[in-house]
């Protein structure tokens, strides 16, 4: 089976990218597997927007002006009660380097942000339980 063939039921996810081109290229590809996407470009109001959208997993860019993902992460994480979904690191920071990151903030997981989309698409199959 392709994994372009794969079909999320109500599920959604959450971009945090600076990256406009970034994030409207991972929403296409995403909405055309049949999941809600929502972005941003900013990650200052990303704890309103997760309380307002309820996504089922939020992918987050390491590298943004002002607060970087892993900033971002470890103050979702410190929150009384945590993360109520999946926070995964999304960048193309050198894969190793990103899993250790991933560890060091306590995000649930890295996705490498290598342009490959099947791999985007196995990633987010993995982290919403669908795999």
């Amino acid at each position: 089976m392709s994994v372009v063939s794969w079909r999320w039921v109500a599920k959604k996810i959450l971009i945090i990218d600076d990256d406009q081109a970034s994030n409207e290229l991972a929403a296409r590809f995403l909405k055309s597997l049949g999941l809600d996407v929502v972005t941003t470009e900013s990650a200052f109001n990303s704890s309103a927007l997760v309380t307002a959208e309820q996504p089922d997993l939020v992918l987050v860019d390491v590298r943004m002006p002002g607060l970087t993902g892993d900033t971002l992460i470890r103050m979702a994480k410190g929150r009384d009660g945590g993360t109520p979904c999946p926070f995964v690191l999304y960048s193309t920071t050198e894969p190793a380097a990103l899993s250790n990151l991933a560890q060091e903030c306590g995000a649930d997981g890295h996705i490498h942000k290598s342009g490959r989309l099947q791999e985007l698409a196995k990633s987010v199959r993995q982290y919403l339980g669908d795999d």
